[in-house]
């Protein structure tokens, strides 16, 4: 196989204790990563964690990294070893020259646990990566799904049959868009990629901002954060009509990334501010908008409980959360580091 030229491996294991709110007894720690670790996802049975990690402004150096939960230990995961799918991906055979990584996630396939991962680099692409972790991960690249240029994609969940489906966090194609999603206008939608028909907005689906994204097993159901108006919606699936029948719950911070806990409910993550007050600060070494917030959202009643409130942490702008054997990984994008919340 052919080896995929980016970044080379980087191997980081300090970590620090910061103070937190999530109980008197609650051990939180940083562990810190190469750059700024947008999203993550959990490797199940196995320690290992994966990262999309950002470098905007030089600020550290962009790529998909595994952290081991334990150890603290990193290590990169570019350059892949290649092996192009290209049945499933014929528009797609050349290997990405670079990768600035968005929201990622897992899903099963015919060829084993894949990577998704929402690619700025070189191109704006859904990346298609097979995982190997017998011993410790890593990645070969099958393939790629080239975005419209109307497609600033932010998250991405698999769907059944092999479908994928994204956040168009606002149109890249227009020069005001994203200053209009940063004032909380409806600008975007969720759209869904299958092979023989390519791209399709899924109709009821447009958000002010839509963020991190979560399917139900069987598709049916997705769960979808509107940033800027601080809501998670529920969109189910109206087979008979075609379309998505939408409801939601007000949250008390800008929901980011959502992830599924161990106990099937939706962990939210986010930042405790405005949209423009994020967008200034985040990628700062000295950023503004502090806190950590993450809560968890029941995927029926769509009641919301908090998990972990850390407003007294020198870290903000929290982006995702995972749970991993009752522990929980907080990616940020004003620190190079991943934070760790939960007693061993």
């Amino acid at each position: 196989m052919k080896k995929l030229m980016s970044l080379h491996v980087v191997a980081l294991s300090l970590s620090m204790n910061v103070q937190g709110i999530a109980g008197p007894d609650t051990e939180t720690t940083l562990l810190p990563v190469p750059a700024l670790p947008e999203d993550i996802v959990v490797l199940n049975g196995s320690p290992w964690l994966l990262i999309s990690a950002m470098a905007p402004q030089g600020v550290g150096q962009s790529g998909l990294y595994a952290l081991h939960a334990e150890s603290g230990a990193v290590i990169g995961l570019l350059p892949a070893a290649i092996d192009h799918d290209p049945n499933t991906y014929p528009e797609c055979s050349a290997e990405p020259v670079s990768m600035f990584p968005h929201g990622i996630n897992l899903r099963t396939s015919d060829g084993g646990l894949e990577l998704l991962v929402v690619n700025h680099g070189d191109r704006e692409a859904i990346e298609v990566f097979g995982i190997d972790y017998t011993e410790q991960p890593s990645l070969t690249w099958r393939g790629c799904v080239h975005l419209p240029d109307s497609v600033f994609a932010n998250g991405v969940t698999p769907m059944p049959d092999r479908k994928i489906a994204v956040t168009n966090f606002f149109d890249p194609s227009r020069q005001t868009a994203e200053q209009e999603m940063l004032n909380g206008d409806i600008s975007g939608d969720v759209l869904l990629w299958e092979a023989n028909t390519g791209w399709q907005s899924l109709d009821g689906t447009a958000l002010a901002a839509p963020n991190g994204i979560v399917a139900s097993d069987d598709g049916n159901v997705l769960y979808v954060a509107s940033w800027t108006s601080s809501r998670v919606y529920r969109f189910t699936h109206n087979q008979d009509a075609g379309n998505w029948l939408a409801t939601s719950v007000e949250l008390p911070f800008l929901p980011d990334n959502l992830r599924w806990d161990t106990d099937g409910f939706v962990l939210v993550t986010g930042q405790a501010s405005t949209p423009n007050d994020v967008a200034s600060c985040a990628h700062k070494a000295e950023g503004c908008s502090r806190g950590v917030t993450v809560a968890r959202l029941h995927p029926d009643s769509l009641a919301v409980e908090t998990r972990f409130d850390g407003s007294d942490l020198e870290l903000g702008d929290a982006t995702v959360a995972v749970d991993r054997q009752g522990i929980l990984f907080i990616g940020n994008l004003q620190r190079q580091a991943v934070l760790k919340v939960g007693n061993p």
